[in-house]
């Protein structure tokens, strides 16, 4: 999970653009809308997105979910139109797929994987 978060600094959030400049090595202060982000770079920012960019290649693990981008989500709902069950499909540049669901009955996630 740690990797899918942090994929949100290059460019798996709601703009759709990178807020670490991978050039620089700085990261921008925010997201504005979904379609610009706040250039401003501040050191806490920088300094949070480094620390957690280095967290995340440590970690073999996380550092595999880093370049996973969201491309579906879907949400289920019951005869009341209550949401029961929302799922996010992720994909990298191979194909390969995670699949998040969140079951509210159940109060549960489920992961799946598809290489």
């Amino acid at each position: 999970m740690g990797g899918i978060t942090a994929s949100w600094l290059t460019g798996n959030n709601a703009a759709g653009i990178a807020i670490y400049d991978s050039a620089t090595g700085r990261c921008f202060d925010g997201i504005n809308d979904s379609t610009s982000v706040n250039k401003n770079s501040g050191a806490e920012s920088t300094i949070e997105c480094l620390y957690t960019l280095i967290e995340i290649s440590n970690n073999p693990i996380a550092k595999k979910y880093l370049e996973f981008k969201s491309t579906k989500s879907q949400v289920t709902k019951d005869e009341l139109g209550k949401a029961i069950k929302i799922s996010r499909t992720f994909e990298n540049n191979h194909g390969n797929q995670l699949i998040l669901n969140y079951n509210f009955h159940l109060q549960r996630f489920d992961i799946i994987e598809i290489n």
